[in-house]
């Protein structure tokens, strides 16, 4: 409540904190999205209208992965880019991701790729990609799950050889274990 000398809400109002609090003071049950408090952060800051994200201009490459000799995924920030063609620098493929990333790990035979990042204090995500389905231009299947559980950034992404699972560590100090299909 206010001090004294403030003016003090209305009792209506005071009847029903008094009531919330009586009743073990319960928040929301549904909490948002990392996805969702991205997007009200970016609504509330200086945003590129074009594509709703904050304008970070130039974007820096936050991580990188070689698929192949001539073929590489790019991480930056709020997006991650497959090029196919490193001088020519044109991606093929763009897809948005919440925040910055920062890693992006390759399983051994290079099939599927593990991107981790997010956004300090607020969440961190991974998006698993079948690398396989991007090759044959299946790109809209390539994306297999993005994952968002941890309540901080991530920063590391381990990706099981033969088993569909990804290991996933971050600032809440936490390792989280993941089926890549259902998350």
């Amino acid at each position: 409540m206010p001090p004294e000398d403030s003016p003090q809400p209305p009792p209506k109002d005071i009847a029903k904190i008094r009531d919330w609090i009586q009743k073990g003071a319960p928040g929301s049950d549904i909490e948002p999205s990392l996805t969702e408090r991205w997007q009200r952060i970016a609504s509330n800051s200086q945003e590129n209208r074009t594509s709703g994200i904050p304008s970070h201009k130039p974007k820096a490459i936050t991580a990188t992965a070689f698929l192949s000799p001539t073929q590489i995924l790019l991480g930056r920030f709020a997006r991650y880019e497959w090029i196919q063609n490193p001088e020519d620098r044109t991606p093929k493929t763009s897809k948005p991701f919440v925040g910055k990333i920062s890693q992006i790990r390759l399983d051994r035979d290079a099939k599927r790729a593990a991107i981790c990042g997010g956004l300090p204090g607020l969440g961190g995500m991974v998006h698993v990609l079948d690398l396989q389905a991007m090759h044959n231009g299946a790109e809209e299947s390539s994306y297999l799950k993005a994952i968002e559980s941890h309540k901080d950034i991530l920063y590391c992404a381990a990706i099981h050889p033969t088993e569909p699972w990804v290991a996933t560590a971050g600032y809440d100090r936490t390792i989280r274990l993941w089926d890549d299909q259902t998350g």
